[in-house]
């Protein structure tokens, strides 16, 4: 008993034997521990303790740093390292779901993060179990990177990470990025292919159908046309009779 561990709540004794010292508390004739630590018997002054830090669950808001552990194009996990207020981490690992990398639509969040980068965040969800985070705005993303390559530190520049060392150019969300990373959607009616141009979009006329050499003769316009003519011919034939 003098060597373990305790964890808050957890009872180390009961009020007949010891009583309530320093990092412990009584509840129904039990003594508990009120932090993460080792017990101290005193057995003196008959009183136990408890010798540890205190240790706080992560709140709504709460700014952490952590590193990458793990990607999937969901969602990526991280390792949590610190909390920017200092606090003693109870949970220390994370998760950030795809839909909270950026505002905009995101497919693959593999995309913007790799195993090894350090990233900071903000804590949306927290409890004894789970911490989910969110990169979301300026400010918040990865701020150490390594090449996927040769594992080299990596410098943001014009909108890529670029390792020095082997030439590797890749994509992050960093935390000092101005944009948004991620594509809008697409409006209905309009498809972007992989050049960037758009096709079928609404407002062509059907009378004006551009066929695949480029011409711009309207398909309906020539079969009236057409038409009109053998019209003519059959009415000049008739005449003649």
């Amino acid at each position: 008993m003098k060597n373990k561990l305790f964890t808050p709540g957890e009872v180390i004794t009961t009020q007949e034997e010891y009583d309530a010292g320093r990092n412990t508390f009584e509840e129904n004739g039990n003594i508990r521990a009120s932090i993460v630590g080792e017990a101290v018997f005193n057995d003196t002054n008959k009183k136990v303790s408890v010798n540890g830090k205190s240790k706080e669950l992560l709140r709504i808001g709460d700014i952490v740093y952590g590193v990458v552990s793990n990607t999937k194009e969901s969602m990526i996990s991280m390792d949590l390292i610190k909390t920017e207020g200092e606090k003693t981490l109870i949970v220390t690992r994370a998760q950030l779901p795809v839909r909270n990398i950026s505002n905009n639509f995101v497919t693959d969040a593999r995309t913007y993060f790799k195993i090894g980068d350090v990233v900071k965040a903000r804590v949306v969800k927290s409890d004894e179990l789970a911490v989910d985070v969110e990169v979301k705005g300026i400010g918040l993303g990865v701020v150490t990177a390594f090449c996927s390559n040769c594992r080299s530190k990596m410098d943001f520049s014009n909108e890529k990470m670029m390792c020095f060392n082997c030439g590797h150019v890749e994509e992050r969300k960093w935390v000092d990025q101005e944009t948004e990373v991620g594509e809008e959607r697409g409006s209905r009616g309009t498809f972007r292919g992989n050049s960037g141009r758009s096709y079928g979009q609404r407002g062509n006329s059907r009378g004006n159908f551009r066929n695949d050499r480029g011409r711009g003769d309207s398909r309906d316009g020539n079969f009236r046309n057409n038409r009109s003519s053998s019209t003519r011919r059959n009415n000049f034939r008739g005449a003649r009779r």
